[in-house]
């Protein structure tokens, strides 16, 4: 495995799972979003690391990978995946089709094959479902304001679980003992 920065590791798992999912009808922005998440936050509650490192905030429509739109309309400039446009019944469905394979090297085995296990198991989901299931996943996202990072540990919580105030600051003087907030940097305080 090559070191790569987080947006270069977004970039090719773009790329990875939008091969993956090419002949997949229900495969849109959203669902490419949705997997990606899914397999950060997953991959860090199995594994203590994410595949990405990518920071994810709360959005209008749930979590999503900071960079998510910035490096996919940098692969679209540079043509490394284009963007197919079709009708669906309420809406238009925007699909990322790759024009290049990705580098393999910046992921580990493991990594691969835990994308493809989220793939899988999203396969039946259109965008929207996808969607939802997130938003019953990672409840956090729902107590935080537009823009403001969601911590990866916030995927232990159970899924009825809301955040309070005395949660949010314990979270903080934990990240602080173990030096997690150097680790994550998600702490700006």
């Amino acid at each position: 495995m090559v070191i790569a920065t987080s947006e270069e590791k977004l970039r090719e798992l773009i790329i990875y799972i939008a091969k993956k999912c090419e002949s997949d009808t229900r495969f849109g922005l959203t669902k490419l979003a949705k997997i990606i998440l899914f397999s950060d936050m997953l991959y860090y509650a199995n594994f203590g690391s994410s595949i990405t490192g990518q920071t994810y905030t709360k959005e209008k429509r749930g979590p999503l990978a900071k960079d998510f739109y910035k490096v996919k309309d940098d692969l679209l400039a540079k043509k490394e995946v284009v963007e197919l446009k079709r009708p669906v019944i309420t809406h238009e469905l925007t699909q990322v089709v790759a024009t290049r394979e990705p580098n393999y090297k910046l992921f580990t085995p493991e990594e691969v094959s835990f994308v493809d296990t989220i793939i899988k198991e999203l396969e039946n989901h259109n965008g929207t479902k996808a969607s939802k299931l997130s938003h019953m996943y990672f409840v956090a996202w729902q107590d935080l304001n537009y823009n403001e990072e969601i911590p990866y540990q916030t995927i232990f919580l159970p899924t009825n679980y809301e955040l309070t105030d005395s949660d949010k600051n314990y979270s903080v003087q934990l990240m602080k003992q173990y030096g997690w907030d150097k680790t994550y940097g998600w702490i700006t305080g």
